[in-house]
């Protein structure tokens, strides 16, 4: 993609017509690989709390964010699946169910699910969603501004290497004209065929001069 093209994704991407996932999609996985660092929209946090591109999160890493009542239903009744503590504590305090230390999570899911408790997120956590989501939208602006200096030095470097390239290209092709003008003896007097001849010549000259 040249610079141009890059630069329209992120203007598409500030105006909302695409996510963040399009986002780096096109920028960097549809784009020939650099070595400039793609730059990522932070995440804004709260204690435990965070919101980024997936949405508000309890906790951290993998299995902290907010899941579906399906998708719990699901996780609840696969007993193969085994889902790590922090997964059910990030689900309980996102929809408020009570728990306690030692309880057996996945059975304490598997009655909330019955008693309908995981139907919407509690006012508390709505509050804190709504104001992370709104410091995370605030900080949109810094990024987009990172985005264009990203396509900048991506355009930049592509270009280095693309000159680089060329000039390697030349100097090869010009070491090889070389290398076959020696081999084809077109060097000089003193080099290849033509100087043996020149000096088969001289000898026959001078045994001439002699007889």
């Amino acid at each position: 993609m040249t610079l141009k093209q890059d630069l329209e994704v992120v203007r598409r991407y500030e105006q909302g017509q695409i996510g963040d996932y399009e986002l780096e999609r096109d920028l960097v996985h549809y784009s020939k690989k650099t070595s400039i660092e793609f730059p990522h929209h932070q995440p804004t946090r709260s204690g435990p709390w965070s919101y980024d591109k997936d949405g508000i999160r309890y906790g951290y890493g993998y299995g902290c964010r907010l899941d579906s009542p399906e998708a719990i239903c699901e996780a609840a009744e696969n007993k193969y699946k085994v889902r790590p503590v922090k997964y059910w504590k990030a689900q309980f305090q996102m929809y408020g169910i009570r728990f306690h230390e030692g309880d057996d999570l996945r059975g304490v899911a598997i009655s909330a699910l019955d008693d309908g408790l995981f139907t919407s997120l509690t006012d508390e956590v709505k509050a804190i969603e709504r104001r992370l989501a709104a410091r995370y939208q605030k900080n949109k602006q810094k990024f987009v501004e990172e985005l264009k200096t990203y396509c900048k030095e991506k355009a930049a470097w592509l270009k280095k290497q693309k000159n680089q390239t060329k000039s390697d290209r030349k100097g090869t092709k010009a070491a090889t004209k070389s290398t076959r003008q020696e081999e084809s003896g077109t060097a000089g007097p003193s080099g290849g065929a033509n100087g043996l001849n020149g000096e088969l010549n001289s000898s026959y000259i001078e045994a001439n001069a002699h007889t």
